[in-house]
Order: C-alpha cells, then structure tokens, then sequence
C-alpha cells in the first residue's frame, strides 16, 4: 500500500506514520464532536433570526420563467 508521513507543519516534527492497506478515511489533528453544544449559544435568538431571515425571503419574487416557458428564457433579477 501507500505510506504516508505526518508532519507538524511548524516544527516539521514527524507525529504519525500510517501504511494505507484498503480505501479508508482517518481524521488527522484534533476530532471536534458535532454533538457537544457551545453553552454560549443562544438557540432562542438563533431561531427567531432564522424565522425572520427566510420570512424576508419568501417576499421577494424570482422569476424563473418567461414567454417561452419556465427555465426556458430567465428574465433579468430586477423584473
């Protein structure tokens, strides 16, 4: 298989030595857990900037479509 060196890109300090011997995906460095919740966030204001954020979108109009038929012929963004 393939050999791979890895190296502190500082120090240049090599930190793991890995043989790939069959398609795998290994993290390198710190693993983050996406289920660890930031007890900084504030979900409540989070949520009601959302709300407001695609409650502004869903008023401005897109026209995809014209004369000759939807996706055939796009109108410019300011019609």
């Amino acid at each position: 298989g393939h050999e791979f060196v890895f190296k502190d890109s500082h120090t240049q300090e090599e930190v793991q030595w890995h043989t790939i011997e069959h398609h795998t995906a290994m993290p390198i460095g710190g693993v983050v857990d996406p289920y660890v919740v930031d007890e900084g966030r504030n979900f409540t204001k989070e949520i009601v900037s959302t709300l407001h954020d695609e409650w502004s979108r869903h008023k401005r109009i897109k026209h995809t479509f014209s004369s000759l038929g939807f996706r055939k012929g796009r109108l410019p963004d300011d019609m």
